[in-house]
């Protein structure tokens, strides 16, 4: 299994907790999504939040849809119409190309609320980077 492959550069998604080689005790349901929940934290720091937090529902309902698409992305789903949603709480994923032209999007219809979730972009437009929006 991948995590039991990857413990030592994996953490919990909750906290960002380092992983021990006992992490699958600490599983709730200890299904896919669940599972694919601690992989992923081998690719971010689940620690290092960088969304809009309370301001979230506020910003959605003043945004034009094409900010809001820029703002999450897309949920990646299988060919047989799976989505995956590792933490279960909503999972979108942009390509470093995605992730420019949502800059783009976002800055053209920046609010204050946007400012620093704006300039997070920026900084993973500048590293070639893409992006994992969960919940």
């Amino acid at each position: 299994m991948f995590v039991d492959a990857h413990w030592e550069s994996c953490s919990t998604p909750y906290e960002g907790d380092p992983l021990d080689k006992r992490w699958q005790e600490t599983l709730e349901s200890g299904g896919l999504q669940e599972i694919a929940d601690f992989a992923l934290t081998k690719y971010y720091d689940p620690s290092a939040d960088h969304g809009l937090n309370g301001s979230w529902a506020d910003v959605e309902s003043s945004i034009a849809p094409s900010a809001c698409a820029a703002l999450l992305g897309s949920p990646f789903v299988a060919p047989a119409g799976a989505i995956f949603d590792p933490g279960l709480m909503g999972s979108y994923f942009q390509s470093s190309e995605q992730v420019c032209a949502s800059l783009e999007t976002l800055r053209n219809g920046a609010s204050p609320e946007l400012s620093a979730f704006v300039e997070f972009v920026a900084g993973v437009v500048a590293n070639s980077r893409g992006l994992y929006v969960t919940f």
